[in-house]
């Protein structure tokens, strides 16, 4: 389902987005060809759907080089959705395109779905590598009620008057937006998600968002140097990242 019209191709119509607006699940997007580890985001897309803790669409980018909506190559459809209906163990997912046809030159062949049900909704077998080669990337829609600890900060960001040298985040993060997370000790390795919801008016206008982990020091963090973690960077209103806290015996 698409909530709003994005005319500019460059803001793409994002399933996890669109979730969190009507369901308030936590989004969260991986490019594939940002991605360095596909055998553990396998791991996380099939626990996932197997325990109902989350949902999943695969997408396809606008190709602005052709004037054909439908890439030749792979019979998909650019700048589409393609949800994520199950996951078998040997890597092979359950797929669906919403309009009931064209499904992909690439379904896996031992697991056809009859012809009636793949021409009336568009279902179909596909691998793993066969994703990963052909989407770009992989849409996730997250049960927050996985996470029993919350806490949310309201503030404003400064969004003008910055100097485009010292105010330049490669070079300082004097200006950022910044907080200090403290853990309690913890016997296992805990993950942590981070939310971003922003306000704005326009989609197709004004800075990416992410964020970075550091060590905290005891003052404000002003070179960027030697972070922990860092996220990619979104352009959508709201955006999610997952890192891990490694077991700790001390605060």
């Amino acid at each position: 389902m698409t909530l709003y019209r994005c005319p500019d191709s460059a803001v793409y119509s994002n399933f996890s987005v669109e979730a969190f607006h009507l369901i308030g699940w936590l989004p969260q997007v991986f490019w594939f060809s940002e991605c360095h580890d596909l055998d553990r985001l396998w791991d996380i897309l099939e626990k996932g759907l197997r325990r109902g803790h989350i949902l999943a669409a695969l997408g396809t980018e606008f190709d602005s080089s052709t004037s054909s909506r439908i890439d030749p190559r792979t019979n998909l459809v650019q700048n589409h959705i393609y949800p994520i209906l199950g996951a078998t163990p040997g890597r092979v997912l359950r797929c669906m395109n919403p309009w009931g046809r064209l499904s992909p030159r690439f379904a896996h062949p031992t697991l056809a779905v009859p012809a009636a049900a793949a021409e009336d909704k568009g279902l179909f077998w596909t691998g793993w590598n066969a994703v990963t080669n052909s989407f770009s990337h992989l849409c996730l829609a997250i049960n927050p009620d996985q996470y029993s600890c919350r806490h949310t900060v309201h503030f404003k960001g400064r969004t003008c008057g910055r100097d485009p040298v010292f105010d330049n985040e490669k070079y300082s993060l004097a200006g950022n937006p910044q907080f200090v997370l403290t853990l309690s000790a913890h016997k296992c390795d805990t993950e942590v998600r981070i939310l971003l919801e922003r306000h704005v008016s326009n989609l197709g206008e004004g800075a990416k968002v992410g964020f970075r982990l550091f060590s905290y020091e005891g003052r404000r963090i002003v070179y960027p140097n030697g972070s922990l973690y860092s996220t990619a960077y979104s352009s959508r209103e709201v955006f999610s990242d997952v890192f891990v806290a490694a077991a700790s015996v001390s605060k």
